[in-house]
């Protein structure tokens, strides 16, 4: 008879690998039980931590600053697997609402992971930290894209340099789409991480 085995990992943590009678990471996994078997699924905790919008960098204010209301993304990449929940973004603080969000895509953004909820700006400047509407699970050195759009930005901070943001010509009219949609890349980058 074959068996069907599933590996149900409790939040927080992953599923690693089978061993025993079944091995590799397939999950789930068919065994044919034509004798005793033991099989162990092993799962490791996954890690927290921040991912900066490039690499680990410390995150400063940078000097530059832009009111563009387009919807813009920050390409990053994980250094090792996590679960995404929360976006934070630093402004200068007005009125208004935002959308932050993870997109996934390899040379530009493409389908969205997930977003946050429309949120009010803060009326105080500094890094806005906004929950995730569903976590997202992401791979060590998988590249993800960090989002943002502003019904009236109140000013975001940026400084020269790559990885280039990619830019669409879609504003807070359009929300934050499922697809990110035609972008143009620039080198520029933001004050923008995510916590998992």
């Amino acid at each position: 008879t074959t068996v069907t085995l599933t590996a149900n990992p409790a939040a927080g943590w992953k599923f690693d690998g089978w061993s025993g009678a079944l091995s590799g990471t397939t999950n789930p996994a068919d065994i044919t039980m034509n004798s005793n078997k033991t099989v162990t699924a092993t799962f490791s905790e996954i890690p927290v931590g921040q991912l900066y919008n490039v690499g680990y960098e410390n995150i400063s204010i940078f000097d530059k600053v832009t009111t563009n209301a387009n919807l813009r993304a920050q390409p990053v990449t994980m250094p090792e697997d996590g679960v995404i929940e929360s976006v934070s973004m630093y402004h200068d603080g007005g009125s208004g609402d935002m959308i932050l969000a993870v997109y996934e895509g390899s040379s530009e953004p493409n389908l969205l992971l997930s977003k946050t909820t429309v949120t009010a700006v803060s009326s105080n400047s500094g890094y806005q930290t906004i929950a995730l509407d569903t976590p997202v699970f992401v791979n060590a050195n998988q590249k993800i894209w960090l989002a943002w759009v502003y019904e009236n930005n109140p000013g975001i901070h940026y400084k020269s340099g790559t990885p280039g943001r990619a830019g669409s010509s879609a504003t807070w009219s359009g929300g934050m789409p499922d697809t990110f949609g035609d972008s143009t890349s620039s080198d520029w980058y933001y004050a923008i991480y995510a916590s998992y």
